[in-house]
């Protein structure tokens, strides 16, 4: 059976560097399918890259491969999945939409819908693959030092730390990559949205901007007040 991976992967930034990486790959038997260029610019660059392995692959003799090449890196793994993130996403958006059509005044409850925190942080770890994600009140989030920094400077902080929610990071021991990013206003009050993944993983530019747009969308539809008119597009 086919297996889909998503590796993470650093690239010195010179002419040949994505084809040595590509060289790598291809002798463990994997394809490529898509490459999402997450930074770029400086010395190297960091590419999440869709590869379909005819099966399992070793990912300690493909780190190791990568490794021995001075262009290329094996930042992480993690297995993928045939849907596409941007389509699942825009499909939640469309089911949000829905929601606030039958819950507005003269609707019903939609039966089984998922709350605004819960749908929130699973559409942005769709884009920010490997991370887990919390969405907290400004009081759960001033515990956290980064918490405090990121509602103080109303912008997104990112930090290597253990001050950071427990169950950001299965098994947490010591260090996480954090991100935080406050101001989030919906239904239920402001939330700031604290995202962890393992060490070495960084939160990119490029990811950073997607949840703010995940963001802007959930809270441009969840916000208070704000009735869309959803019901005079959509009749029921």
């Amino acid at each position: 059976m086919n297996v889909l991976m998503r590796l993470r992967i650093s690239l010195a930034d010179r002419v040949g560097s994505l084809g040595q990486a590509a060289t790598v790959i291809g002798l463990h038997g994997g394809n490529i399918l898509s490459i999402d260029v997450l930074s770029s610019g400086g010395e190297s660059a960091v590419d999440d890259v869709i590869v379909e392995f005819s099966e399992e692959p070793d990912i300690r003799d493909l780190a190791q491969d990568f490794s021995m090449n001075a262009a290329t890196r094996l930042i992480e793994h993690t297995v993928a999945h045939t849907t596409d993130p941007l389509a699942t996403i825009l499909g939640r958006v469309v089911d949000l939409l829905e929601a606030e059509r039958i819950n507005s005044p003269g609707g019903s409850d939609a039966d089984g819908a998922a709350g605004p925190k819960d749908s929130l942080c699973h559409s942005i770890c769709l884009v920010c693959a490997g991370a887990t994600c919390e969405a907290l009140t400004t009081q759960e989030a001033s515990i956290y030092h980064a918490g405090r920094l990121a509602l103080e400077g109303s912008h997104p902080m990112t930090v290597r730390t253990s001050d950071a929610p427990s169950g950001l990071v299965e098994g947490q021991t010591e260090e996480i990559e954090l991100l935080v990013v406050p101001g989030v206003i919906q239904a239920t009050g402001d939330l700031v949205i604290f995202m962890g993944r393992p060490p070495g993983s960084e939160f990119t530019s490029r990811e950073i901007a997607r949840v703010q747009a995940i963001i802007a969308i959930h809270d441009r539809i969840q916000r208070p007040g704000d009735r869309l008119g959803i019901s005079d597009r959509y009749p029921g």
